[in-house]
């Protein structure tokens, strides 16, 4: 044994047998990333389970001055939400939802065969899903009647908001929620869209330096384990 891999040994993270025996084979790639990475963030730490956001599981972790810890599964944002509602739908994950965001853990009791069962019901009701689509130009030529009806700036000003908040919901894990889970923990889309037109004006109406300054709060409160929200932004902004 080289002395490199006598240095990984302690370093590892275990996997339970019965997901590399029979999930591997039997998933999807975008499946297995998601059920390695939660095992990686929970039995990797000595955990049940683990409060990942979406953003986490795409990018990945980096503590406060930019070390990266992990890189995430590198898929995209659609990939990792298909995959975790699929595991979810089959029993092969649990996930808790409060207002701090999702926890997710791997089920110990699960029924490997009525999982995978499952998981292939699962592809081909989202295959059957994508067939039943209206096609693109319908909907590409719906939007371009409502722009039409608007003026340039007010689209611009409505779709920066909107952009910025599906980014901030993304970040806490709130994004592709049920709306039970809105309505339990009292999250309002609109009153958000609101703190978010401060903050673009605060920036000139500049998305890009607003979502970089919603990232830097977002990676500064998850470095001191504190909650956030957009109006901290606003805070810590006028505080300067």
């Amino acid at each position: 044994m080289s002395k490199d891999n006598q240095k990984l040994i302690p370093n590892s993270t275990q996997t339970p047998n019965i997901l590399s025996d029979f999930l591997m084979p039997n998933s999807s790639d975008a499946e297995w990333k998601c059920v390695s990475y939660i095992c990686r963030r929970t039995f990797g730490f000595h955990k049940d389970e683990d409060r990942i956001s979406l953003s986490q599981f795409i990018h990945g972790l980096k503590t406060r001055d930019g070390k990266v810890l992990d890189e995430g599964t590198g898929l995209s944002k659609q990939s990792v939400a298909s995959a975790l509602k699929a595991l979810a739908y089959a029993g092969a994950i649990l996930v808790k939802k409060d207002n701090q965001g999702n926890y997710y853990q791997i089920n110990l009791s699960m029924d490997i065969h009525k999982v995978v069962k499952k998981l292939d019901q699962s592809r081909i009701l989202t295959a059957s899903g994508l067939k039943n689509r209206p096609k693109q130009g319908k909907i590409f030529d719906t939007q371009k009647k409502e722009k039409q009806r608007e003026t340039k700036q007010s689209v611009f000003k409505k779709n920066a908001v909107e952009l910025l908040v599906d980014y901030y919901f993304e970040l806490k894990g709130w994004d592709d929620q049920p709306k039970q889970f809105y309505i339990t923990n009292k999250i309002s889309y609109g009153r958000n869209c609101k703190t978010a037109k401060q903050i673009l004006s605060l920036f000139e109406d500049d998305l890009v330096l607003a979502k970089e300054r919603v990232d830097k709060i977002h990676k500064w409160a998850e470095g001191n384990g504190l909650e956030w929200s957009l109006e901290t932004i606003i805070k810590r902004f006028l505080e300067k």
